[in-house]
């Protein structure tokens, strides 16, 4: 019978491993801040859409139609 316990194989490659994983989830989320950063500066109202819009509905106000129309009143 074999044991699988923290033992088993090398735990110095589970510390490799896990700083990989941190390294590569630090790197995602700093390009991706670093874009919406870009992307709030360029365009006049940021990346938020204005309160008037959420009022009406992203649906109407950024596509031009009415979501889910069949269950309106």
């Amino acid at each position: 019978m074999v044991t699988m316990d923290y033992s088993f194989g090398n735990p110095m490659q589970f510390v490799i491993n896990c700083e990989g994983a941190g390294f590569g989830a630090a790197w995602s989320f700093g390009i991706t801040y670093i874009i919406w950063r870009i992307q709030d500066a360029i365009w006049p109202g940021g990346v938020r859409v204005t309160p008037k819009e959420e009022e009406i509905g992203l649906d109407l106000a950024q596509v031009g139609e009415r979501a889910y129309s069949q269950f309106a009143e």
